[in-house]
């Protein structure tokens, strides 16, 4: 029974170990895609800020449509951010002013 249990907690130890690194893999991939997109305008203030005043100014309809595509590409490519980056463009997030022409 104790063997068990030191196998369950070594298990618990490298699941923990394993999340961090996707978690920072993803992290990786993120910052790559924004600098891509942002070019020589990137930096991470300028980035969140685009990201959280495009969520706050868009419609729940459409937040429902990005959660929506993104489940679906998630599916399709094991989820990874992104497929192509012809993907990207038919499926990226409209501005504000698309938004409020929908």
């Amino acid at each position: 029974m104790k063997d068990t249990i030191s196998n369950i907690e070594q298990k618990i130890i490298q699941l923990k170990q394993r999340k961090g690194k996707l978690q920072t893999q993803q992290a990786l991939i993120f910052l790559k895609e924004s600098q891509r997109i942002l070019g020589n305008k990137f930096s991470p203030e300028l980035a969140t800020h685009i990201l959280s005043h495009t969520w706050k100014s868009s419609s729940d309809h459409q937040k429902k449509e990005w959660e929506k595509n993104c489940s679906q590409e998630g599916e399709e490519t094991n989820n990874s951010f992104r497929t192509s980056p012809q993907s990207s463009r038919k499926n990226s997030p409209q501005t504000p002013t698309e938004n409020s022409q929908s």
